[in-house]
């Protein structure tokens, strides 16, 4: 998944140049990977974004590109039985996903 998702990314990263134009036009690209399993079983949380960082400073290199995973398992949707406790984008398309017959 991890090799899929990469590939993915640098395939739409790298399409958006063609010859002979300057690197400065290629645009931020975001892969993300709704998945119906649980993939990354060292993390707890359902939606995890993932960045290109030096290794020790921790300082981001580059903001253009960006590999999120969204894991709906790990995506507890009775949470969220008030429209008032929904705090992000981000959830009613995660609750719809979960269960489309459920109307907000």
């Amino acid at each position: 998944m991890k090799r899929r998702s990469l590939y993915y990314w640098s395939k739409l990263y790298s399409s958006q140049l063609k010859k002979g134009q300057k690197y400065r036009t290629l645009n931020k690209t975001v892969a993300i990977n709704i998945l119906n399993f649980s993939y990354l079983k060292e993390m707890d949380k359902y939606h995890n974004c993932f960045l290109l960082k030096e290794k020790e400073t921790n300082q981001v290199l580059t903001d253009l590109e960006e590999i999120h995973f969204i894991e709906l398992p790990k995506f507890d949707a009775g949470k969220y039985q008030d429209e008032d406790e929904i705090d992000s984008d981000l959830i009613p398309w995660l609750l719809f996903l979960k269960n489309p017959k459920v109307r907000w």
